[in-house]
């Protein structure tokens, strides 16, 4: 009797973990400028490749100049199939070059809800420039699992 009650903990405590699914990730630059990414689908930040290598996400960043925005974004590991960090990169860019960064924070072995990151945007077209990358010991961006 007391396995199976030990049992039970271990498995309400264990699946939770693993069922985590992301669809938005809210950022914030050092500079407190907000930056969204919606990914197409639902993803797990522990295995974000199941099924594909590549997917689509909308990248915004709402700064004092207005809402810029890519629907374009083309996420894909940063090395290996089995990376958990991503890169984005914007497709079909003609004048310029939109570079984004993800990695989760996992804690022994748990995902604990948070991105890090980095974000450089220069687009010529839009006349956006954007440069959200690590300085010191600080993120270029910090991002929480909506």
């Amino acid at each position: 009797m007391i396995r199976a009650i030990l049992a039970l903990l271990v498995v309400a405590f264990i699946v939770p973990a693993y069922a985590v699914k992301i669809q938005k990730l809210e950022c914030f630059a050092q500079n407190k400028t907000k930056v969204e990414v919606t990914f197409v689908r639902a993803i797990d930040p522990l295995n974000p490749w199941i099924g594909t290598y590549n997917f689509g996400a909308q990248l915004e960043v709402f700064s004092s100049r207005g809402i810029y925005g890519r629907t374009d974004m083309r996420m894909s590991p940063l090395q290996y199939t089995t990376d958990i960090d991503m890169r984005g990169d914007a497709a079909g860019l003609d004048g310029g070059a939109v570079y984004l960064r993800l990695s989760p924070i996992v804690s022994g072995g748990n995902f604990s809800g948070q991105y890090r990151g980095q974000l450089f945007v220069n687009d010529l077209d839009a006349k956006a420039y954007f440069n959200f990358r690590d300085a010191g010991n600080q993120p270029g961006l910090t991002c929480t699992a909506q």
